[in-house]
């Protein structure tokens, strides 16, 4: 894993509220538990994850699909699973 990819999901879920040391990241990332991120951190963590790596999966399989507001619930579901109840 490169190294600015955690600092980059560190970041980007700390501005969502979700605070994490980056080696709490790397663990979450690579499927291993964190030793001080709590459970809603964990589960945010994942859901990134989840949902940048379907992204990436997109973009390289051209053609990209439409961006509709089905692959934009998909995503939202993967950061917040309780997003699509609101």
């Amino acid at each position: 894993m490169i190294y600015e990819t955690p600092r980059a999901v560190q970041g980007s879920n700390s501005i969502e509220g979700y605070h994490a040391s980056v080696e709490d990241v790397i663990a979450i990332v690579e499927g291993e538990d964190p030793l001080d991120a709590d459970d809603e951190t964990r589960h945010a963590i994942e859901g990134y994850r989840d949902a940048m790596t379907y992204v990436l999966q997109l973009g390289s399989a051209p053609p990209m699909p439409p961006l509709d507001p089905s692959l934009v619930k998909s995503l939202l579901g993967m950061l917040d699973p309780g997003c699509g109840s609101r």
